[in-house]
């Protein structure tokens, strides 16, 4: 009885030498200054509940505010059983069907364009590259958190056509390292390979093959970001004189990924 008196007797003396109030403080610094009780994450500084006794707004003690809920999870937590009540933003910009979107500094708007991912180009490795299975091509992309659609096309180039006496079958795919064949930060949606064999190709300016191969590998960034980087997987030879293959700086190599969503 006496530390409500106390209470009590702190808050009109603030309020008549201040004009503040303060509430677990004899020294307030705002017109209401009030104090939490305890230094915990249950611990309230404001709780305001209904007639029925619900609680119907609370602020803990590390500045979650939470409406309809007594322990708010994040900064703001707003509880509805309703679909539409629970949060509305009026500011002229509002609209049906509008998609809520932020600028540069956290500031909200209605607009009616859904802000997706842009497309990701890809970097491409300018240098000679002969492959075999398990062979870092070196071309690299960097795709955030989110399902893409990653495009690959690549010229591949042969000492010879491919024939009746050799040829091979080569798969391209992905890692998340640039020194194995990993899948850290990211899952296949599908097929993880792009394939084909060297085609039976040859010009009077270049004395072997060209090959193209091109496909597109679906896949989940699961982490904040990742760069993939682009591999040989396994490549079968056939025959007893398989071509030997390259990779280089060709104008018809390309990787970029398209969002999914």
């Amino acid at each position: 009885m006496n530390q409500k008196l106390f209470v009590v007797e702190c808050i009109m003396l603030s309020y008549a030498v201040f004009g503040q109030v303060g509430i677990n403080t004899a020294t307030p610094s705002a017109a209401l200054d009030v104090v939490s009780k305890g230094s915990n994450i249950l611990s309230k500084a404001v709780e305001i509940n209904n007639a029925s006794g619900s609680e119907m707004m609370t602020v803990l003690d590390n500045g979650n505010v939470g409406i309809n809920t007594a322990l708010p999870l994040s900064k703001l937590q707003v509880n509805s059983n309703f679909p539409g009540s629970a949060f509305r933003m009026i500011d002229g910009t509002q609209g049906q069907g509008k998609y809520l979107v932020s600028d540069n500094l956290g500031g909200a708007r209605w607009t009616n364009v859904h802000v997706a991912n842009p497309i990701a180009f890809g970097e491409l490795n300018p240098n000679l590259v002969g492959i075999s299975s398990n062979t870092l091509i070196g071309h690299k992309i960097t795709l955030t958190q989110g399902k893409w659609m990653v495009y690959v096309g690549e010229l591949l180039l042969s000492n010879k056509s491919a024939d009746d006496s050799g040829n091979k079958w080569v798969r391209l795919t992905l890692s998340s390292s640039n020194s194995s064949i990993v899948s850290t930060g990211y899952n296949y949606l599908a097929s993880r390979l792009v394939s084909g064999w060297l085609a039976p190709a040859t010009t009077a300016v270049y004395a072997g093959g060209y090959s193209f191969l091109n496909g597109v590998i679906p896949v989940d960034v699961t982490s904040a970001s990742v760069t993939l980087y682009l591999w040989t997987e396994v490549v079968d030879s056939v025959g007893f004189s398989p071509p030997n293959v390259q990779v280089g700086n060709n104008g018809e190599n390309y990787l970029f990924a398209v969002p999914s969503s």
